[in-house]
């Protein structure tokens, strides 16, 4: 039995236990990539099964907000993982409609499963902000024109 086997095992043997898993959406908004030079103008998604992990709470009082540690199979995760490892910005949606933010993920077994630290969020996703052109474009009216130029003094 080799490393690899034992990993497959493993994970098997973890994700076997449906009754602990629980139904999540893995989001990647559209945004420019770490290294600025590649644009995600679409928001890609990965329906997932996670194991929740432990909960903690930042903060004190009502503004507290819960830390959560997600384990997700790298399998369910195929479509993230072809635009690039898990990122800060990227959030995981429960079922109750919690919004967890991304802060750090880290490969375990092997590269099978990514353990995913997220924090409970109130940021709404309110669509995308890469919205194609058209060929009707709303200049508003922030520079009305004018006849008349203002050449004065620039400094007292």
């Amino acid at each position: 039995m080799n490393l690899d086997s034992a990993y497959k095992t493993a994970e098997i043997t973890l994700f076997a236990q449906v009754s602990f898993l629980s139904a999540v959406t893995y989001v990647r908004p559209p945004a420019l990539s770490k290294d600025f030079s590649v644009i995600e103008a679409t928001e890609t998604t990965a329906t997932c099964s996670a194991f929740k992990g432990e909960i903690g709470i930042t903060g004190l009082g009502s503004p507290a907000r819960k830390v959560q540690q997600f384990l997700i199979r790298a399998s369910e995760l195929s479509a993230i993982l072809a635009l690039g490892r898990p990122r800060k910005g990227d959030y995981i949606v429960d079922t109750d409609q919690n919004i967890f933010a991304v802060y750090a993920a880290v490969s375990i077994l092997g590269s099978r499963v990514w353990k995913i630290s997220a924090q409970e969020t109130a940021d709404e996703d309110l669509g995308s902000i890469a919205v194609a052109h058209t060929s009707s474009e709303d200049r508003g009216d922030l520079t009305t024109p004018t006849s008349a130029e203002d050449y004065g003094p620039l400094y007292f």
